[in-house]
């Protein structure tokens, strides 16, 4: 809870989604690396998930080191900071 007021309390939450990505090419790392930058440029566009979310931030970034070749695999985490009014759909 992030107020106290009965009923009409306003609460915070998250929700981290993790973002499954492959790619292929010559260079594995640096198609790896374009991607993450393609995915975080989009979500430095809107922050806020328009209005919908106080903040969006990766929090992690893994990747399959080269166990997949010749496909390279990434895991993008990111978290989104809501606030909401409890009772509400």
């Amino acid at each position: 809870d992030n107020t106290v007021g009965g009923s009409s309390s306003s609460r915070m939450g998250t929700i981290n989604y993790d973002l499954v990505g492959f790619v292929k090419g010559m260079v594995i790392d640096t198609a790896r690396n374009n991607i993450i930058e393609a995915v975080e440029e989009s979500l430095d566009v809107d922050r806020k998930r328009g209005g919908y979310a106080l903040d969006t931030q990766i929090v992690s970034v893994e990747t399959d080191e080269g166990s997949i070749a010749p496909v390279g695999g990434v895991i993008i985490t990111l978290r989104v900071l809501y606030r909401y009014q409890r009772g509400t759909l």
